[in-house]
């Protein structure tokens, strides 16, 4: 579907406050501030600080952002200096010619071909999943999954089991995920050292996951020998030819890769069955879907979306209803016309998936959970936008939704996941997380 360029003008919406403007009800709650100023207009300018912000949701609008006039704009300078520490030089933070240059690199990695190699981890992990819950009757799903996919991006990267330390890791995640979300709402920028704020909790983290990154690049490259295919081994097969091969660019690559790849994926799948657990109807037609589906048969996603058209649109479903990149940044870098609203220099774009997923023109009874809404949806990717859009869309979608299809489907298969039917709460971080009805009664099938 294309996108019609948009005409329109920016509703101004008055400073609640005269010197921090409308920061208070943004870093308070940043989802309710945003779903309510969207109901006013789908464009939208206020101002935290001294900065203009505009907040679109408006398709045309978000398809010049991320398309059409993308030059103009660069991810987010204030997300990236607050995350270098994390993420190094990857992807994530990385711009102009350096973010082409690792994008060139990472690409042959992801490509389908080299994805659809990792079908056969993506199942033994679900195996050994399942030896795990063999006479267990309650887990905290959210911990359940996370654990599961760290475990598949982990033998993706690096092409072997690794002696990774779970508990250490979710440890790890958990403080990551609790002191960047208000790191990143926080409007001043703080040095990592300063002992204020989520800070030290921070460092913690970030040295936490080195040691286990750090170690396992070193384990990997004592065990070159292994056949296996791996996203490492592509990435210093690439990395070698354009002579940036090293330590810490690898780290930085592979810290940009786990956390992209294990995070999102958990929370996908968390808030999944827990709105399955409150849809028994939907639950029950995904068991019948995929309990006597042969999984070790599958060679590609496009297999999987056709042999488990339900799953996928479950996934989707979830995914518009509480996609994990909820909101990310442009700044733009020249001045520049958006809509009819001419936009300075250094000012901040605001686009928010989980708003423009609730908008009832594209998705009639928008708070609504029905999977069945996809058999017929055609959408432009700035309507859709799960993976963002234009030329900065998730390198990792393919992967994400061949993985998130298959551990939903085949838990599915095998077990009832009873979560709490509670109205579902999260925890705006740097992804979107369930903070209630995670625990859940497991039922063999």
């Amino acid at each position: 579907m294309n996108t019609v360029p948009s005409e329109l003008s920016a509703h101004h919406l008055p400073p609640q406050h005269f010197l921090s403007g409308n920061l208070k009800p943004f870093a308070t709650d940043i989802l309710g501030f945003l779903t309510s100023i969207n109901e006013i207009s789908p464009f939208i300018r206020f101002r935290i600080l001294r900065t203009p912000v505009y907040f679109i949701s408006d398709a045309g609008l978000v398809n010049d952002v991320l398309s059409n006039k993308s030059q103009a704009y660069i991810r987010n300078r204030s997300f990236a200096r607050r995350l270098r520490h994390l993420f190094g030089h990857g992807l994530l933070t990385s711009e102009g010619e350096e973010w082409k240059r690792l994008r060139k690199l990472s690409a042959p990695a992801f490509q389908p071909k080299s994805t659809n190699t990792y079908i056969p981890i993506i199942l033994d992990e679900l195996e050994h999943l399942m030896s795990e819950w063999r006479g267990c009757q309650e887990v905290d799903i959210a911990k359940a999954m996370s654990r599961v996919t760290a475990r598949i991006i982990t033998r993706c990267i690096f092409g072997m089991h690794l002696d990774v330390d779970m508990v250490e890791m979710e440890t790890c995640m958990d403080e990551l995920m609790t002191s960047l979300g208000p790191r990143l709402r926080y409007p001043i920028y703080t040095p990592d050292w300063l002992p204020v704020g989520g800070n030290p909790a921070y460092r913690r983290a970030v040295n936490r996951l080195d040691r286990l990154i750090i170690t396992n690049i070193r384990h990997r490259s004592a065990q070159q020998h292994t056949k296996n295919p791996s996203l490492l081994s592509d990435l210093e097969t690439a990395s070698r030819q354009e002579g940036l091969i090293s330590e810490a660019h690898l780290r930085d690559q592979i810290v940009t890769l786990f956390l992209a790849g294990h995070e999102t994926t958990a929370t996908t799948l968390a808030f999944s069955f827990i709105l399955l657990s409150q849809h028994p109807q939907f639950a029950e037609r995904l068991q019948a879907e995929s309990q006597h589906t042969d999984f070790a048969t599958f060679c590609s996603l496009n297999d999987i979306r056709e042999r488990l058209p339900f799953a996928y649109n479950v996934v989707q479903e979830t995914m518009r209803l509480y996609p994990a990149g909820y909101l990310f940044g442009r700044t733009v870098v020249h001045d520049t016309l958006l809509g009819r609203e001419a936009i300075k220099q250094k000012s901040l774009v605001l686009i928010s998936p989980y708003v423009s997923h609730r908008n009832p023109a594209v998705f009639p009874e928008p708070e609504r959970f029905n999977p069945d809404r996809w058999q017929h949806l055609t959408l432009s990717r700035s309507q859709y936008l799960p993976f963002s859009a234009g030329s900065r869309t998730c390198i990792g979608e393919y992967l994400a939704m061949l993985e998130a299809c298959l551990v939903l489907a085949y838990i599915r298969s095998r077990y009832r996941v009873q979560c709490g039917i509670a109205p579902i709460q999260v925890q705006p971080a740097v992804t979107l997380r369930p903070i209630n009805n995670t625990e859940a009664q497991l039922q063999t099938l």
